[in-house]
């Protein structure tokens, strides 16, 4: 390819100089010297070795040396830490101990078994990036410390690789002066100067290093170098302070920038003034290394009139340099307002909801002929109080009886489903799984219309059940709300649930009640508690499970005689009440979800890159930084802010 393109660009120079300017008016040629008469052969030189140099002097006191180490990153991790003794991989638990490996040296005389048959083996590799000897100069007190950089043998998953100075012996750098760092171009004759940085301040008392320069790849596959030049704590002693300095200073590039979105969602709650987290919607690094970034702020019945004020707030010219002015704080000065774009707000009711759950298949056994076991059918059970209202599954609402054999009974009675009317009125919906066989991982879901639900319901219980196995086998069981109007909005986290028992075939994994008490919320709250209890029953018979959730009825509703028929039940007579009404929800209490309107106020964010056994617990996401969420108390979780 090289040779492709030294032949093109002769042939591009000699046939665009051939061509020279005629003068017209006279009628002659100009008789000039062209480059293509001096351009003979274009020879092309790939770029291989590259020689990081660090200067310095210590003017005063015994004299020292500076240590200098390379970090290693993709866009998502540290891949190595290399410095005067090697990879330091295996000591911080870097994993990047493929290509990289320690050099010989004393330090690794203490390797045993493994690791010393890993060392043994790389000795006669050619390392990417590996330290020279060091130049020292008492006498004019001043040293030089190289590091090579083999730039054709480093994988094409590295994307930067940051130069680390620290004192080998002192405290600190207050002593050292005239840092410097030049790139040099090794296999050019006359070794080539390719840049040259000079610290033009001197570091104070308590500075241990300096990021001097870092060397970068971008997508157009070619090697860039920026000053850096930035002091902090940490050495080559120990570099997990200095892992988390270059954090700072946005490597790795991916992590860095979700890192900005939190400082970024608690300056919006400050502009806008409320008690409550805004949340993150949706955080997208693309291609470019652009963060996108999208967050909703949940508002409950009373906060609605203040729709119109959070829009002129979040429309306004000072929201946008209040949020680069976090960012520029929270990016070590790395982004200001040009590189920031902010989209218009919008604002939207949040009433649909919808239940997810997933798990995860049992162990593989020799004949899975039948998927069937590594189904977990999802069932959404609605009282009135302590009566049975409903039952709705994957085949829809049940239908359930309050006569049977010509008896009466107000706790409501269920026979199996029967495809005639639904006391729900259509505000609970089965909508439908998805299962990875490769996986081995399902998921199903029931959606919630909560301001279509009739206004006699007080509870809802969501139940997983098994078909043929015991739900222990399963594992990874979740839960997780989220908004089904809005994508990318969770109204909670992602709950795991645990079964209390090894035999059970059903989970009961939470319960949503309805309060008409007045809270700060306003009427009607819906409260979200986690209960993951196992129970006996399954989609085919709901009687055991049904026992259960009776029984959790009778302890939280208020009780009372049952009237029959005979002894002068509610006939509408003036002065007797309908034994239903005398139905109450008890002391337990729990802030929740307005049932009033509900609004939520929702935008977007663009950043390009510089550079007992029973237990319901949340569950953190994979990357570390998690979702902002409503917290998880004593008595469940407050849902409060979720109907936004």
């Amino acid at each position: 390819e090289a040779d492709e393109v030294s032949s093109a660009l002769s042939s591009e120079l000699a046939d665009s100089l051939v061509n020279i300017a005629m003068d017209q008016a006279q009628g002659w040629k100009l008789n000039c010297r062209q480059l293509a008469d001096y351009t003979r052969s274009i020879r092309s030189r790939i770029l291989r070795t590259i020689h990081l140099e660090f200067h310095w002097s210590y003017p005063k006191g015994i004299f020292d040396s500076l240590d200098a180490s390379c970090i290693m990153c993709n866009e998502e991790k540290v891949l190595d830490i290399i410095d005067g003794h090697g990879s330091q991989a295996m000591k911080y638990a870097v994993p990047g101990l493929g290509p990289y490996s320690p050099r010989p040296s004393s330090h690794n005389k203490s390797l045993k078994g493994r690791d010393r048959e890993h060392h043994d083996a790389s000795k006669a590799m050619i390392l990417p990036v590996s330290c020279r000897d060091e130049i020292s100069d008492p006498t004019l007190r001043k040293g030089k410390q190289t590091m090579e950089i083999r730039v054709d043998l480093l994988p094409p998953s590295v994307s930067d690789l940051l130069f680390v100075i620290s004192p080998t012996n002192s405290r600190d750098l207050s002593k050292f002066t005239n840092l410097r760092s030049v790139v040099v171009d090794a296999d050019s004759e006359g070794s080539e100067i390719l840049a040259d940085n000079e610290v033009n301040y001197q570091a104070k008392f308590g500075d241990e290093c300096a990021v001097l320069i870092s060397i970068y790849r971008l997508e157009d596959e070619l090697w860039h170098v920026n000053k850096i030049n930035s002091f902090g704590h940490g050495s080559h002693r120990d570099y997990r302070t200095v892992m988390k300095k270059i954090l700072e200073l946005g490597y790795p590039r991916h992590p860095a920038m979700r890192n900005l979105v939190p400082p970024v969602l608690d300056r919006i709650q400050e502009e806008l003034n409320i008690s409550h987290p805004v949340k993150e919607t949706r955080v997208h690094l693309t291609e470019k290394h652009a963060l996108e970034m999208g967050y909703a702020v949940e508002l409950s019945a009373n906060q609605k009139a203040m729709t119109t004020e959070f829009l002129q707030i979040l429309a306004s010219h000072a929201f946008p340099q209040a949020i680069s002015e976090t960012l520029w704080l929270s990016s070590a000065r790395r982004m200001d307002q040009k590189q920031l774009s902010i989209n218009e707000a919008i604002f939207g009711d949040a009433w649909r909801l919808r239940f997810e759950f997933g798990w995860t298949f049992p162990p593989e056994q020799e004949e899975e002929d039948d998927p069937t076991p590594f189904f977990l059918d999802a069932a959404c059970v609605i009282f009135e109080g302590q009566a049975l209202r409903e039952l709705v599954d994957y085949r829809g609402a049940h239908g359930v009886r309050w006569v049977m054999n010509g008896v009466l009974d107000y706790r409501g009675y269920w026979v199996g489903q029967i495809p005639i009317g639904d006391a729900t009125g259509g505000a609970v919906k089965h909508v439908g799984g998805d299962f990875n066989y490769t996986a081995r991982e399902g998921k199903t879901s029931m959606e919630v219309q909560f301001n279509e639900i009739p206004l006699g319901v007080t509870d809802m219980f969501f139940v997983l059940s098994s078909h043929s196995l015991p739900i222990s086998p399963f594992s990874d069981i979740t839960m997780q709300v989220k908004d089904s109007t809005h994508k990318d909005h969770n109204i909670s986290d992602v709950f795991e649930l645990t079964p209390s028992t090894e035999k059970d075939t059903a989970l009961i994994a939470c319960r949503c009640s309805r309060s008409m008490e007045r809270t700060q919320w306003g009427e009607g709250i819906w409260n979200l508690e986690m209960l993951s209890s196992s129970s006996g029953g399954q989609a085919m018979d709901y009687r055991p499970v049904l026992q259960t959730l009776y029984a959790i009825q009778a302890s939280t509703q208020k009780s009372r005689q049952v009237q029959w028929p005979y002894k002068g039940g509610f006939n509408g007579s003036k002065g007797r009440e309908d034994p239903r009404s005398l139905i109450r929800d008890n002391t337990v209490r729990l802030d929740g979800v307005s049932s009033a309107d509900a609004v939520m106020l929702g935008g977007g964010l663009h950043l390009p890159s510089i550079g007992s056994k029973s237990s319901a617990r949340r569950k953190d996401s994979e990357d570390g930084t998690g979702t902002r969420s409503v917290p998880l108390t004593a008595r469940g979780v407050d849902m409060a802010r979720q109907m936004s």
